[in-house]
């Protein structure tokens, strides 16, 4: 998965530092960082978009400091997470007002700013959407994977089926099951592929999903899924 990170600091010898500090840390965890740098908070706030995942921000600049960035972007409605980078410790009352996630004391020692990363990644790996695109004969349609309801094979194609509506794709059953796997899916018989949120109860040999729709269970594939069902639950 591709996450935004940007740094805000007005010093380039930090943008040196993290830059191939983060690198390092994406390439240990298996992930995949776009690294945005703004050296001030006014650029960063004329150039902020919503697609940045987490910022580190210094909190001493310029004209306008780190600090009353974050307010603004608190004020302007966005809610990314923010790591502080400072060299005075005492600001750290006043990020609770900015909900700052966490304070980084200067110079940035790496094991911390690799702790604070994987755990920022693990959050934002269970809240963050998913989406997935699937084709079609009008071309491809992305589509968020906690909307689809369940999948089923028919007449060589796929019925992509969510709460009110359902596509087609021509697309195998087989590729779709491998991208839904770590996401909540199991395939329940050989042409129903479900997603195990939107199941509302099951009897012996069919689902009822949260759509009104049923959905037949393969026999031989009714104990593993209660085993799979069972650890998906909360």
């Amino acid at each position: 998965m591709s996450y935004q990170i940007a740094i805000c600091d007005d010093h380039p010898y930090i943008h040196e530092q993290l830059v191939p500090l983060l690198q390092k840390i994406a390439e240990e965890l298996g992930e995949s960082f776009e690294l945005l740098s703004f050296t001030s908070a006014e650029q960063l706030l004329f150039e902020f978009t919503k697609s940045i995942d987490i910022l580190i921000l210094d909190i001493q600049m310029g004209r306008m400091s780190g600090m009353d960035a974050a307010h603004q972007l608190r004020k302007n409605g966005h809610n990314v997470p923010i790591i502080f980078l400072t060299a005075m410790p005492e600001y750290a009352l006043e990020g609770y007002d900015v909900h700052a996630y966490s304070f980084l004391v200067k110079p940035v020692e790496e094991d911390v700013l690799r702790k604070r990363i994987h755990e920022l990644l693990c959050v934002l790996s269970q809240t963050r959407p998913v989406f997935i695109k699937l084709k079609n004969r009008d071309g491809v349609e992305i589509v968020n994977v906690d909307s689809i309801v369940y999948i089923e094979s028919f007449s060589h194609n796929l019925v992509v089926h969510f709460q009110e509506h359902s596509i087609t794709c021509s697309m195998r059953m087989s590729d779709l099951e491998q991208q839904l796997a770590e996401h909540g899916f199991f395939r329940v018989h050989k042409s129903y592929l479900v997603n195990m949120n939107h199941i509302l109860r099951f009897g012996d040999e069919h689902l009822t999903m949260r759509n009104a729709a049923t959905v037949p269970i393969s026999r031989t594939r009714r104990k593993d899924f209660l085993i799979r069902f069972t650890e998906f639950l909360p």
